[in-house]
């Protein structure tokens, strides 16, 4: 809508700044920050998508629904695929039992 590229300077800086509090960030601000660079079509360096994927792993059970499927969106914009896999779900068979034939 707005129609503004800050540039890969200050996306870079902002980015660079971000991981360096990913540890306090929400699933919220995890989500929105992801959001952000897909919408500006700026794929992050490889080191803060890791960082990130790790965090986001640690709040997995704590994102709503919509930050999921906002994640699923981006991770498809940002050519990520790692995100994706922390999209399919997982099973622990001593938890939920073996598979149900079907």
């Amino acid at each position: 809508r707005f129609n503004y590229d800050p540039g890969e300077e200050q996306v870079t800086a902002l980015l660079s700044s971000a991981q360096q509090h990913l540890l306090q960030f929400t699933p919220a601000q995890l989500t929105r920050l992801l959001w952000a660079c897909a919408k500006l079509q700026r794929r992050p360096r490889e080191e803060f998508l890791q960082a990130w994927l790790e965090q986001a792993r640690k709040h997995l059970p704590d994102f709503e629904a919509e930050e999921l499927l906002l994640c699923h969106r981006s991770f498809n914009q940002l050519n990520f695929t790692e995100g994706e896999a922390l999209m399919k779900p997982t099973r622990d068979p001593s938890v939920d039992g073996p598979p149900v034939p079907t």
